[in-house]
């Protein structure tokens, strides 16, 4: 079994696009390779060395970098905000969701005009994708 998807792919990525960075097997455990790649930063020149960890699917920082953690407010990064478990386990509930598919339904109708007034945006936008293509290509030979 080879490493997962989400850490091998982006290695081979990293390490093409750079010239000056290399990729090793670390270590294989279980039939799982550890990867490693060792790059040196563009602006300073110090070397980073990254490996693959396969047991929890991310990258582990050796040396010559530190994690960067962001943490976000669901607003400002206009996302959707999931559901905790203790309102999942509610969902399920068959006498939950029938006490409230009232106030779905009236959120729900509430939320419509919006949704077909955007849809009706982008298809106004979206609809000719030729003649959008022929007014740019227009303008950009008037600007040279």
């Amino acid at each position: 079994m080879g490493p997962p998807y989400a850490l091998l792919p982006a290695c081979l990525l990293l390490v093409k696009g750079r010239k000056d960075s290399i990729l090793t097997v670390a270590a294989v455990i279980s039939l799982e390779k550890i990867w490693s790649f060792t790059m040196k930063s563009p602006c300073c020149k110090h070397e980073m060395v990254i490996q693959t960890d396969p047991k929890n699917t991310e990258y582990v920082i050796i040396t010559g970098a530190e994690k960067k953690t962001e943490d976000f407010d669901v607003e400002d990064a206009e996302t959707l905000l999931l559901p905790a478990d203790e309102d999942r386990d509610k969902l399920v509930d068959p006498m939950y969701r029938l006490e409230h598919q009232e106030e779905d339904l009236r959120k729900k109708k509430e939320a419509e005009p919006v949704l077909v007034r955007l849809q009706r945006l982008s298809d106004s936008r979206h609809s000719d994708d030729y003649a959008l293509n022929r007014a740019l290509r227009d303008h950009l030979r008037a600007i040279q």
